[in-house]
């Protein structure tokens, strides 16, 4: 099953438009379109609409000029995900591969290819996953990270802002995702975080490079609940900046500027009649002295699955703090906690 309401934010610029996908009803049931709706929650338009198609997990080009999505014909026996490219302006839509199970596209920034997963079954079983990239026009399909044993998948692949790297999820079995990293060959893999018990998921580089923000929720016998995280990248330090007891927050992107992230939540199970109009996740667990509420993008009905899209502020130059979730076993290690104690004595005697 696809995740619905992928959202992805507008990386250069202009009017910095959010696409996504979403159904017409409201009722997540049959197939998808695509939409693109201003960060304010005016202006929803809507970019395709086919009935003899599904689109998901769709992304912006960074001229913002084309939409790569995940698209399945509707009624097709079997049900194959091809990566597709839209032009925004034209609705001219054309098809790059024919999968059948590609998903996930992510542009390089320099627009010269696009990243997506590839995975490969026998029967219902994964024997192979891997992350390609193929130019915009359909040629040039290259592996880059494969893992061939059968033993777990690799996704949620995401390009560094300088086209250097990829970011990317691997999972096995019951572990849950855990983030690597590697370069844009495919080389010199490495896991960025130990997070056993935890499923880490969706990760996405800042505009700087500096953040990583990802997904990430305690593994369970039911359907984990995912948080919004960031990891910086240069200090090592993690923690959360949006939390919700009962919504499923997934799938974070940045703002051009890197102030902002957008995700989507998703509700469990239907929530009672008028509640959870706005989302209110914790935005500031890693900048002190601030808590932001995040707030629904749009007006997306009420559906059965309740998915809202939303935005959660992150001030700049904020002092870094312990996370706030000490129940998580590495926020409980001593020489962590002694290093942000130094890093805010620091900061501090600089003012």
């Amino acid at each position: 099953m696809l995740p619905l309401a992928a959202a992805s934010s507008d990386r250069a610029g202009g009017c910095r438009e959010i696409v996504f996908d979403d159904t017409a009803t409201g009722v997540l049931q049959g197939p998808t379109d695509l939409y693109a709706i201003q960060p304010s929650g005016v202006g929803r338009r809507q970019l395709t609409n086919t009935d003899d198609m599904a689109e998901a997990q769709p992304s912006w080009s960074p001229d913002r000029r084309s939409v790569a999505y995940t698209g399945s014909l509707v009624g097709d026996d079997a049900n194959a995900w091809g990566i597709w490219v839209l032009n925004a302006a034209t609705g001219e839509r054309r098809q790059l591969t024919s999968g059948p199970n590609d998903f996930e596209p992510d542009w390089r920034p320099d627009g010269a290819s696009i990243l997506f997963t590839r995975i490969t079954r026998t029967g219902n079983a994964i024997a192979a996953a891997e992350l390609a990239v193929v130019a915009p026009d359909g040629t040039g399909y290259r592996p880059i990270v494969r893992l061939s044993d059968g033993s777990g998948t690799i996704g949620n692949p995401s390009w560094s802002p300088d086209g250097r790297r990829i970011a990317f999820t691997l999972a096995r079995a019951l572990d849950g995702g855990e983030l690597y990293v590697a370069n844009a060959d495919g080389t010199e893999t490495r896991r960025l975080l130990a997070h056993g018990g935890w499923d880490d998921i969706d990760s996405r580089w800042s505009p700087d490079g500096r953040y990583l923000a990802f997904a990430s929720g305690a593994n369970q016998a039911g359907p984990v609940v995912h948080d919004i995280w960031l990891m910086d990248l240069t200090t090592g330090i993690v923690g959360t900046v949006a939390h919700h007891a009962l919504w499923n927050l997934r799938r974070p992107t940045w703002s051009p500027d890197g102030r902002r992230l957008v995700f989507a939540a998703h509700y469990q199970d239907s929530p009672p009649a008028g509640r959870c109009s706005r989302c209110r996740p914790l935005a500031a667990n890693l900048w002190g002295r601030s808590r932001a509420e995040s707030s629904r993008i749009g007006r997306a009905p009420r559906s059965a699955d309740s998915q809202r899209l939303c935005r959660a502020p992150l001030p700049p130059g904020r002092r870094l703090l312990r996370p706030r979730h000490s129940r998580r076993p590495h926020h409980q290690n001593r020489p962590l906690l002694a290093r942000l104690r130094r890093i805010q004595s620091r900061r501090r005697s600089r003012r």
